[in-house]
Parts: structure tokens; sequence; C-alpha cells
């Protein structure tokens, strides 16, 4: 009983001390661990896969350098907000194939598949995206497409022809009066002076016509 005794007393005396060292000094604040940069990273695609904007604006500074797809870049979070609608509404889905991590950066090799990759006729599109940090916050990303991939250099294909406008039909003008007319509204703009030709032909025919009936 008496043993059992003391090694209570010295249980309640060791966790005594560490509560002890565990609190601040006087005058001096606590540092709080920042968040760890790759788990922003995985916040950051999870959240466009829930389309979840204002998750993915949270995630931001308000100066953030945008870089993708539509955004060349766009600088802050109001000029970002419309390339990251326009993500998060292809229902995406975003692999970590390879991370680097550096001091306040982090480069990453992704795949992405949503429903712009199944219109492409593409199984998924790569990208090569870095991230920079100023504290928890995302200050700058970018995630260019990989050209050198084939399925991506073939989605980047296809955008292209979905960019180009259709051909302007050509322009008809009817006839004022069947066939003739069309023939005759085509030689006045074509041949201006034969137009005048032939009303000097007509006025002179006239003109014969009216001096015989006098005759």
């Amino acid at each position: 009983m008496k043993s059992r005794a003391v090694r209570l007393i010295v249980l309640l005396l060791v966790l005594a001390a560490f509560s002890f060292n565990e609190l601040p000094s006087p005058g001096v604040k606590k540092v709080t661990a920042t968040a760890d940069p790759t788990f922003i990273v995985f916040q950051f695609y999870e959240r466009h896969s829930q389309k979840d904007v204002d998750g993915v604006f949270a995630l931001l500074t308000d100066d953030v350098v945008f870089a993708r797809a539509s955004c060349t870049p766009c600088t802050g979070k109001a000029a970002s907000r419309v390339e990251i609608e326009r993500a998060v509404a292809t229902n995406p889905r975003v692999v970590l194939a390879n991370i680097a991590v550096a001091p306040g950066k982090i480069e990453a090799r992704t795949e992405v598949r949503g429903d712009h990759t199944r219109a492409a006729g593409v199984d998924r599109i790569v990208q090569n995206a870095t991230f920079e940090f100023r504290g928890d916050l995302i200050s700058s990303f970018s995630a260019p497409p990989d050209p050198t991939d084939a399925q991506t250099a073939a989605f980047q294909r296809f955008q292209q022809q979905q960019a180009v406008p259709p051909p302007t039909p050509a322009i008809v003008r009817p006839p004022a009066t069947g066939d003739a007319g069309l023939l005759s509204d085509q030689l006045s703009r074509d041949y201006p002076v034969l137009e005048l030709v032939a009303w000097l032909l007509a006025l002179g025919a006239a003109g014969l016509l009216m001096a015989r009936k006098r005759s």
C-alpha cells in the first residue's frame, strides 16, 4: 500500500512539472507553428473538387497572382474568381503525381480529369503547378499545361479548334426581278460603265421611236 502511494505521488509530481514547462514565461508569447504548405495544396485541390469557391478563396492572399487558363495572370482575388468558378464547374478531379517542397514554395505535377477532358476525348491532362506562400496563404499560383505529354497536347489542339470562330456565311442578295434582275444587278456592280452605255442606248432607241411616230 505504501509503495503504491509513493508511485502515485511521483506520477503527480511528473505531471505537475510537465504542465509547468508548457506554460509560457511572463511577457513571452507562445509561438504557434504555421500550417504545413503540403496540406494547403491538398486543401486547394480538394476544395476545387467540392466546388467550394469561397473555400479556395480562403487559402489565397488578397493580392494573389493567379495564372491558369483564362488568367494570364490575374492579380487579386476578385480578378481570379471567374477562372476559379470556371475550373470548379468542370467537376475536376486532381491527382498529385509528384510534389517537391522548398522553403515558401511547392512544385507539383498534377493529373487533372473532368468534364473538359472528356469533351476533348482525352483521359487526363498534366499541369506543372507552382505554389508560393506568404505565411499560411497562397500568394502565387501557376499551372501551365505540359505540352510534352501526348494527351495534354491533344487537349490543347481541341481547345484551339474550339476557339476558331466559324466562317461568316456569304450574303446573297435576291434578284430584282428573276434571273435578269440578278444579272443586271451583278453587271451594275462590276461594270458601271456598261450600265451607263446601256442607259444611253435605251434613251437613243426611245428617241428614235418617238421621232418615227411623229413622222
